[in-house]
């Protein structure tokens, strides 16, 4: 009797099986469907509700294309054993995978905003408004101006793409901009800060930092200058790689107060356990 219902069991699931790959080459099914989330295959960074490939593409930051699946089936799968309290080895991986993210960023950040102090305390002092009236720097701006129009007015015709790259020309003419300055500004230094300086082609970096005013963003490390206008900085903040950092950043933040959380349950249970053996009358009334 044994050995007659392990065989229909074993028919059933074979019949099963041959019926779910039928049903995976009608139109219109999902391939997905019997996935599962552990599959090699699967991105686990995307099941952990982020993926650094995904949100860093098309920026100085990006990784390259994610060449696992992104399923939102697969994610639910996922998320439902997570409920019962199960844990996996891929998420101490994608732990440490955004706090290396968010670490080199910050060793980024602290040795930029190093250079920039650095070059604001030692620079010597030069009207800025000097090295704006010189011909190159002057050609640079109305250059820039044509430039943020022109996006503008792709940007309200609906060409997204277009509008994209006139305002990455912008920001490697902004960094031209500041080129030039600099060499301006260094034809205008008294003589005894040019020898200080030295004989080095190209203009100081010690001077740009200064007429620029420049801090470093806390979030993404870039460089913003104290004379940008409202729609450059709303352009950084709103910029893919700024909200790119934004979301590892809060995705850490998240990680360390669900890693927390069941200590403070622990802690909390012990309290009111305690709270408990100190008052047996009141828990008899």
């Amino acid at each position: 009797k044994k050995r007659g219902r392990r065989k229909c069991k074993m028919a059933l699931a074979e019949q099963r099986a041959m019926l779910e790959q039928l049903m995976q080459q009608l139109p219109g099914a999902d391939p997905n469907a019997n996935k599962s989330f552990e599959d090699e295959d699967v991105c686990k960074p995307y099941l952990c509700g982020l993926c650094p490939r995904e949100v860093f593409t098309n920026t100085k930051m990006d990784f390259g294309p994610c060449d696992k699946l992104h399923n939102d089936d697969i994610r639910e799968k996922y998320l439902a054993a997570k409920k019962e309290g199960k844990r996996f080895r891929f998420e101490i991986e994608f732990e440490r995978e955004i706090e290396k993210i968010v670490n080199d960023c910050d060793r980024r950040i602290k040795s930029s905003e190093k250079r920039v102090n650095k070059g604001e305390e030692s620079a010597p002092v030069v009207a800025v408004s000097e090295a704006e009236k010189d011909p190159a720097v002057m050609a640079i701006a109305m250059e820039i101006e044509a430039t943020l129009a022109e996006a503008e007015k792709k940007g309200e015709e609906g060409d997204v793409d277009e509008s994209m790259r006139l305002n990455d020309k912008v920001k490697e003419l902004e960094l031209k901009k500041m080129v030039a300055q600099g060499e301006a500004l260094k034809k205008l230094m008294p003589a005894e800060s040019k020898e200080e300086e030295g004989e080095s082609e190209g203009p100081s970096r010690k001077m740009i930092f200064h007429q620029q005013k420049l801090r470093v963003c806390d979030i993404c490390g870039a460089f913003l200058s104290a004379t940008d206008s409202d729609k450059r900085l709303a352009d950084h903040f709103g910029g893919k790689l700024h909200i790119g950092y934004l979301q590892v950043r809060n995705k850490v933040e998240e990680v360390k107060v669900s890693a927390l959380m069941p200590q403070f349950f622990a802690i909390y249970c012990i309290g009111v356990g305690r709270w408990f053996a100190l008052h047996p009358c009141r828990v008899n009334c």
